[in-house]
């Protein structure tokens, strides 16, 4: 298990290629955001189901938290051009489907814990890159 300790949070997870780092603002102390990737080029294969777990730990209070995220899933217009068929030159129609489904969206996360401890569990792909934006409760 890899553990990273990021401003007051811990990031856990078992594969070495999970990199987080966190950001907050000093006028804005209510709210830390935690950037996590997860990229290994030996797992380039399109569909690849290997999850690894995240947590992400904070010795406060978490009011909310919501989840961006970028992976196969998710805000990939390469995947929507090919399911098109790779046009050299989209049309108007598919340049504004590729992009729509450039769109990041967010999306709730549970969070789980003790009000002096609390924890969000992340299940994150080979190769995606996700921005989890925490709300906290100070």
């Amino acid at each position: 298990m890899r553990t990273i300790s990021l401003c007051s949070a811990q990031i856990a997870s078992q594969l070495n290629t999970v990199n987080a780092w966190s950001t907050s603002d000093k006028n804005d102390a209510d709210k830390v955001n935690v950037f996590i990737s997860s990229w290994d080029a030996r797992f380039r294969v399109a569909g690849d189901s290997r999850m690894t777990e995240v947590t992400v730990t904070l010795d406060t209070a978490i009011k909310s938290a919501t989840l961006i995220k970028i992976d196969e899933h998710h805000a990939n217009p390469q995947k929507a051009w090919v399911e098109i068929g790779s046009p050299a030159v989209p049309s108007q129609g598919e340049l504004a489907y590729l992009k729509t489904m450039s769109e990041v969206e967010e999306e709730k996360v549970d969070i789980s814990g003790r009000s002096d401890e609390m924890t969000v569990t992340l299940q994150v792909p080979p190769n995606a890159a996700y921005a989890l934006r925490l709300n906290l409760n100070i």
